[in-house]
């Protein structure tokens, strides 16, 4: 269970933000860790040509992760064996563009490599020996003439009925995110079922069991603007908290969506390179979460949750700073007991209170 969304607000900024849990077996036992979505890009990498990538994956989780990490290993093999002979680095790790055309490659091997591993470890040939019509055993050519192990073969092959012995190599899909000095930043999303890498025209993409109400609150966030603002600037606080919301609405309804939010912050029109990006998955992302979900219940005045959240997540006010401020405007100590699962009075006049009480 997943959600994994990514915002552009600018030609040169952009957020990531996600949820941090993870089901390792048929128990549903639950694993708490905020790398659903990981950077493709060595720190070195960036600086040498100013692109920072992001990538998370939604579906089967080892599979997941084998797809994240062989992405981020090639694209450093490259940079490394470049550096190594002194030659330039390759074009096809200098953009985003490029970047996402690679991580197609590196999938399509890997799911080729996966198959050919099943078809050898069952009928004792791969893909392109089963094309051919022969394989090798011992070094000699022997003949694939037996029409019932061709047959099933081959329906491995095109995963006809969705073989539960390779269902895992077909239920993923990815969100890649990031910017680069030329293009700027951009989303790619990639699928294995439909083989698809296609780039992302709308200003966001939400994927992962969350997408249902991420994509409304962001859908409403697009709609709410011209072409020439979505095109041009979306607040960057507005963006977030908006994307916050979306991943609070599915915490109550979705099955699955746990933990603290990540969120991932990225501005290449800054002048310092390590201003350029930043990645938060600890206490400040939990408060943020905890002021919108304040704000969601008509607790908080928006402008004390916008105020809250630019100066905790872009400013950079110390933790205890803004928790303290927090503190101070839950006077009645509602936003507490709220934020601790107990029933609160609505406040009157507000949209719960209209509604018939609180939830």
């Amino acid at each position: 269970m997943t959600s994994i969304n990514a915002l552009r607000l600018s030609h040169e900024s952009g957020l990531l933000v996600c949820d941090e849990a993870r089901y390792w077996n048929p128990e549903w036992l639950i694993i708490l860790t905020p790398e659903k979505i990981r950077t493709l890009i060595e720190p070195e990498i960036s600086r040498e040509t100013g692109v920072f990538m992001f990538i998370g994956s939604t579906g089967t989780s080892s599979y997941g992760d084998e797809i994240m990490e062989s992405i981020k290993q090639e694209i450093s093999r490259r940079f490394g064996e470049a550096h190594r002979n002194g030659a330039p680095i390759p074009e096809d790790i200098k953009t985003v563009g490029s970047i996402a055309q690679l991580a197609f490659d590196v999938v399509e091997h890997l799911h080729h490599t996966h198959v050919d591993d099943f078809l050898r470890g069952r009928y004792g040939f791969i893909g392109r020996e089963l094309v051919q019509g022969q394989k090798q055993k011992n070094g000699t050519p022997s003949s694939i003439d037996n029409e019932e192990i061709v047959k099933d073969a081959v329906k491995m092959m095109s995963f006809e009925n969705n073989p539960s012995e390779l269902s895992g190599l077909l239920n993923n899909a990815q969100v890649m995110a990031g910017y680069d000095p030329v293009d700027g930043f951009r989303i790619f999303f990639m699928e294995e079922r439909s083989t698809v890498l296609e780039e992302v025209s709308d200003i966001y993409l939400a994927e992962g069991s969350g997408t249902i109400t991420c994509d409304l609150t962001l859908s409403a966030l697009a709609a709410a603007r011209t072409t020439r603002d979505r095109r041009l600037k979306i607040d960057r606080v507005e963006g977030l908290i908006t994307m916050l919301e979306g991943l609070d609405e599915a915490n109550r309804l979705v099955a699955g969506i746990k933990g603290y939010p990540k969120i991932i912050y990225i501005d290449g029109s800054q002048a310092r390179p390590e201003d350029r990006c930043f990645e938060i998955s600890d206490c400040r992302s939990q408060l943020a979460w905890e002021i919108i979900k304040a704000g969601a219940k008509d607790l908080l005045d928006n402008d004390k949750v916008y105020h809250l959240v630019d100066q905790l997540i872009f400013r950079k006010v110390p933790f205890a700073d803004v928790f303290k401020q927090f503190q101070a405007l839950d006077r009645d100590k509602n936003i507490s007991h709220f934020l601790r699962g107990f029933r609160i009075p609505a406040l009157p006049g507000s949209p719960t209170s209209r509604k018939g009480g609180s939830k």
